[in-house]
Order: structure tokens, then C-alpha cells, then sequence
């Protein structure tokens, strides 16, 4: 396998990279409306935002049934059918979060199933640390420009 930290970038999106590190797992994005949530004036104007939850999933199959493990993110305001497939940067956690759940709450997942989650968990924390890194180097370059 390529280095964790070359595959996004020649990728279309973190779907396709975990659907080719574990095929024989679903992650999935999917969003609903958030009815409990009220929006807070001093946001300032609503505009067509909608407040929506986040529900990440991982899905595996062991004996004919279907295993989950959700992850929920509530508040996430959009424009309804313009979501934001990153959830805001949250994407990566959530699914790794979601695919160690899983792990840990169905022990007797085939070993095939757990080792591509594992390489999942693997590349989604490589993936946050690339991320949290470039934010860091465009911290300290804002900074050096307002030195200048």
C-alpha cells in the first residue's frame, strides 16, 4: 500500500481512499434535519441556512446481518442540498471514531473486516495529522506576514 499521506492527495475524495483501504466496509455521510435546534439571533441574519445532524456510519456484514456504528454531529447549519462533506474538518474523526466503535464493540468480526478497519483508523489518523500540520504552517506563515 502507498504511503497514507500521498493518498488523498491523488484522490477524489476520503470516501474513495477508505473504499480501496477497506472494501468490504461502508462509510457513509448522510444528513437530516435538525428540528431541535433554534438559531441564535446574534449570529446575525438566517439567511436559507437549516440546521441539520451529521450522521456519520460505518457498516460491515458479519453472518448476514448488518453491524453500525453512528456518529452524530448535531447544529451543523447548511443550505439546503449545498452540504459541506467535510463537516466543517470534523469528517476524519468522526469516521474514525465510528470504524473504532465498531472495532470495539464487535469482537468477533472476521479477521479480513478488522484489519481493514484497523488500515482505515490508520489512514484517518495520518489524515488528521497532515491536516492539524498544514494548519499549523498557515498559522506561522499569517503571522510572518503581518511581521513583515
Amino acid at each position: 500500500m502507498s504511503n497514507p499521506e500521498n493518498l488523498l492527495a491523488h484522490s477524489e475524495s476520503l470516501f474513495q481512499v477508505l473504499r480501496n483501504i477497506a472494501p468490504t466496509v461502508v462509510f457513509s455521510l448522510d444528513w437530516s434535519p435538525d428540528n431541535d435546534t433554534v438559531w441564535e439571533s446574534e449570529y446575525g441574519e438566517q439567511e436559507d441556512l437549516m440546521s441539520y445532524i451529521a450522521d456519520v456510519s460505518v457498516v460491515a456484514i458479519l453472518e448476514g446481518v448488518m453491524v453500525k456504528s453512528n456518529i452524530y454531529l448535531g447544529d451543523c447549519w447548511e443550505v439546503p442540498g449545498d452540504f459541506d462533506e467535510d463537516i466543517g474538518g470534523y469528517l476524519p474523526q468522526m469516521l474514525k471514531e465510528s470504524a473504532d466503535n465498531l472495532l470495539r464493540e464487535q469482537l468477533s468480526l472476521p479477521l479480513e473486516i478488522r484489519n481493514q478497519l484497523l488500515a482505515a483508523t490508520i489512514f484517518l489518523s495520518s489524515e488528521m495529522t497532515r491536516r492539524w500540520k498544514k494548519q499549523q504552517e498557515e498559522k506561522i506563515w499569517k503571522k510572518s506576514e503581518i511581521l513583515k
